[in-house]
């Protein structure tokens, strides 16, 4: 099955130097988007220094993964593409205690982007991070670093930023 990540349908976009991507609260039924007002709505504040044209393409709820057993696989929200540079984001609202919302958003991380590389393989694009962006916990916990390894070694060696920021 071939998958597309870069449907026109999904993607939204921006040369704002700042603007915020947002997701439905769960139980979301629809795709995640870019929003420049309103920033108590941002899931992930993004940081355009250049103020170039940023492509946004949700995945979640908008493109087609295969089944696994007869399920949906998890996937994450969508991906930044900035010229070749592309940037995985998974964004949660969760006050949980623990890092739970952080093992969830790291595995619809890594099969997105295992199932990315298996579809694109002979198209150049530069892969070095993914975020996992939790609203009501913005700032990086030193207590992660383990996962952040983890993750290093299960994704190729894109390095996870779990983190509301993300500057491009």
């Amino acid at each position: 099955m071939s998958v597309d990540f870069f449907k026109n349908c999904c993607k939204t976009t921006s040369s704002s130097l700042g603007f915020g991507l947002y997701d439905e609260p769960h139980p979301a039924k629809e795709p995640a988007y870019i929003v420049e007002t309103n920033d108590k709505k941002w899931g992930a504040e993004v940081k355009n220094s250049s103020g170039e044209s940023i492509e946004f393409y949700a995945v979640d709820h908008c493109v087609e993964f295969p089944l696994v057993n007869g399920r949906m696989m998890k996937r994450c929200d969508g991906l930044l593409k900035k010229n070749r540079k592309l940037v995985f984001v998974e964004l949660k609202s969760s006050m949980r205690d623990g890092s739970k919302w952080l093992k969830e958003g790291i595995e619809q991380l890594i099969v997105s982007i295992e199932l990315f590389k298996q579809q694109h393989q002979n198209q150049k694009y530069e892969l070095k991070e993914a975020y996992v962006c939790n609203n009501q916990k913005p700032r990086f916990n030193l207590g992660h670093a383990q996962k952040i390894e983890e993750f290093k070694d299960r994704s190729g060696g894109l390095i996870l930023r779990p983190k509301y920021l993300i500057e491009l």
